[in-house]
């Protein structure tokens, strides 16, 4: 199948849902995929808030697309999670109508991706209606399929945390703390101390006051900041 046919079939905004060892909710979002071979996406769960960025490519009459999905309780007191999940889905070109599904797969840091369900997705309407897990067994992938996995498994990008540039960052005897010396100069933590108390309010939340600050523009929620 053309590479032009693939853009014209996959192109756009799409509800997709994906299970996860038989949790049919695991995954509820939206996902835009451009026509140069990136994706975004945003989840649809009501109790969470989600975004993600990743990649799509295809081979004959395969796709297949990978993201890195941040996930988080609105009201949440803790943080945000400081690594994403990985997600990929491998799956036939999408029918012309109707509901496109596909193998899910998790990929945990370090590991090989693993399959752990479905995903289907559909056009996305006006009403964002999600579509239900097939209950049908999935197909056998084509060949081509093998070609998709490598091309994606070649564009895997390590963890922020697991490149190698963070190694002599983390603590002894931790896990998962880094700390970087030095990362501001005591004059540079001056001058930004007298930035916000001179010209920062706190936003009043339910659970928590917020400031935030960096070389961004404000998302248009409101609640966030977007990398330039």
């Amino acid at each position: 199948v053309p590479a032009m046919t693939a853009v014209s079939r996959l192109q756009g905004e799409w509800m997709i849902r994906a299970s996860i060892m038989q949790c049919e909710d695991a995954i509820m979002g939206r996902v835009f995929f451009t026509d140069t071979g990136e994706l975004v996406f945003l989840t649809a769960e009501g109790d969470l808030l989600g975004r993600g960025y990743g990649i799509w490519v295809c081979e004959e009459s395969v796709i297949g697309f990978q993201f890195d999905a941040f996930q988080y309780e609105a009201n949440s007191t803790k943080h945000v999670p400081l690594e994403p999940h990985r997600f990929r889905g491998i799956a036939e070109m999408p029918p012309q109508k109707g509901v496109w599904i596909g193998e899910w797969h998790y990929l945990a840091p370090g590991q090989p991706p693993r399959l752990v369900g479905k995903f289907s997705a559909c056009r996305a309407s006006r009403n964002f209606a999600l579509p239900a897990i097939s209950q049908k067994p999935l197909p056998d992938m084509p060949k081509a399929a093998s070609k998709v996995l490598s091309r994606l498994d070649k564009l895997l990008e390590p963890f922020t945390m697991m490149q190698p540039s963070w190694v002599h960052h983390r603590l002894a005897g931790t896990e998962n703390i880094w700390y970087v010396r030095n990362f501001l100069e005591p004059r540079q933590v001056e001058e930004f101390e007298r930035i916000i108390e001179k010209t920062c309010d706190w936003e009043r939340m339910s659970t928590r006051d917020t400031q935030e600050f960096g070389s961004s523009a404000q998302c248009p929620c409101g609640r966030s900041l977007m990398k330039v």
